[in-house]
């Protein structure tokens, strides 16, 4: 004999799956179906009332979680409405604005460094970061035009990174350089390796920075077995000397080893 299963029955299933998940969980499922929007929006043989049907589903979620964070249901609530316009109406410019926001921000899902960065260092924290917990400042190079820029990312609470970070050259814009600050973050704290994979387990501080101003900082840090406050990597710049040729010669240091 046979047991008739209801067409309805997985979506059943899965309905009850999702309401039992933790919000981490949930918050990680987040992540992953707003991708999944993103990578629909990016293939055009995705249908749009196939998108339409992923963006309302996320949309939901989203409510569900901004109402799991205490914000009013009045508030986090998806409106009763949206899911019966159109799916071009309902799905496509929301969805059109996530890849825009992918692109601004220098490439897909891949080149996302600030939002892998949040996420890791979530995961390490055990808790959502609230806005703020990670900042970004900005130097422009006053000899570019037009200007470009480094960034440097901070923990502005105790324990989500172990130092500032800082991208290792000038770049074009604001967005782009937070984004390899981020990068050099994640290379230092999590281990990652930018060729398409990411190690089961993280690579020594010393080899993960690529850059050797992120790999002197690296090695200052494995040398003095703590991590480095702010500017106990020294840094002195001068004007070449004739015999050394055009530019400038920088020296480095690190006084709390070797203070002379």
């Amino acid at each position: 004999s046979h047991l008739l299963v209801p067409e309805a029955a997985p979506r059943v299933l899965a309905a009850m799956a999702n309401a039992s998940a933790s919000l981490p969980e949930l918050e990680t499922k987040l992540a992953t179906d707003a991708n999944t929007v993103l990578d629909g929006v990016l293939d055009l043989n995705v249908s749009m009332a196939t998108l339409a049907g992923k963006w309302d589903v996320l949309m939901k979620l989203r409510s569900r979680l901004l109402m799991m964070h205490g914000v009013a249901a009045d508030q986090a609530k998806y409106p009763s409405n949206a899911s019966t316009k159109s799916p071009a109406a309902a799905s496509f410019p929301p969805a059109m604005m996530l890849a825009w926001q992918a692109a601004m921000m220098g490439g897909g899902k891949e080149d996302d460094f600030k939002s892998q960065l949040q996420t890791e260092v979530s995961k390490r924290a055990k808790r959502t970061l609230t806005k703020g917990e990670l900042i970004y400042t900005h130097t422009p190079d006053e000899s570019s035009k037009p200007a470009l820029y480094t960034a440097t990312v901070h923990g502005t609470s105790e324990g989500l990174l172990k130092q500032p970070y800082s991208s290792s050259e000038p770049v074009s814009g604001k967005r782009a350089a937070e984004h390899a600050a981020a990068k050099v973050a994640l290379e230092a704290e999590f281990g990652f390796v930018f060729d398409g994979k990411v190690p089961a387990t993280p690579a020594p501080p010393a080899e993960a920075g690529k850059d050797p101003r992120t790999r002197l900082t690296n090695g200052a840090h494995l040398l003095l077995g703590r991590p480095l406050a702010k500017g106990e990597v020294v840094y002195a710049t001068r004007p070449a000397e004739p015999s050394e040729g055009k530019g400038f010669v920088c020296t480095s240091s690190i006084p709390a080893h070797d203070p002379s």
